[in-house]
C-alpha cells in the first residue's frame, strides 16, 4: 500500500509474511519491544563500525551495465 515502515517493524513485517507471526507477537510484549527497539537503535548508530566500512569510506558502485535490471541501485 506504500506505507514506509522503520526500524524493528520492518522485521516484525518480513518475520509475518514468512510464517513467524507467533514470534512477532512475542516482539509486541512491552519489555521485549523496548529491548528491541534499544538494541535496533544502537546497531543502526554503529552499523558500520560493527560490520566494517568500506575502504577510505567510499564504496564503489558497480557500472551501469552491471546494475540489477530494474532496481536502480
Amino acid at each position: 500500500d506504500g506505507t514506509m515502515i522503520e526500524g524493528v517493524e520492518v522485521f516484525r513485517h518480513l518475520y509475518s509474511a514468512v510464517g513467524f507471526g507467533r514470534l512477532v507477537s512475542l516482539t509486541r510484549l512491552p519489555v521485549i519491544r523496548e529491548a528491541l527497539h534499544v538494541g535496533y537503535l544502537l546497531f543502526a548508530k554503529n552499523r558500520l563500525r560493527m560490520t566494517g566500512r568500506c575502504m577510505e569510506d567510499i564504496c564503489a558502485v558497480a557500472p551501469n551495465s552491471a546494475r540489477i535490471a530494474g532496481v536502480g541501485l
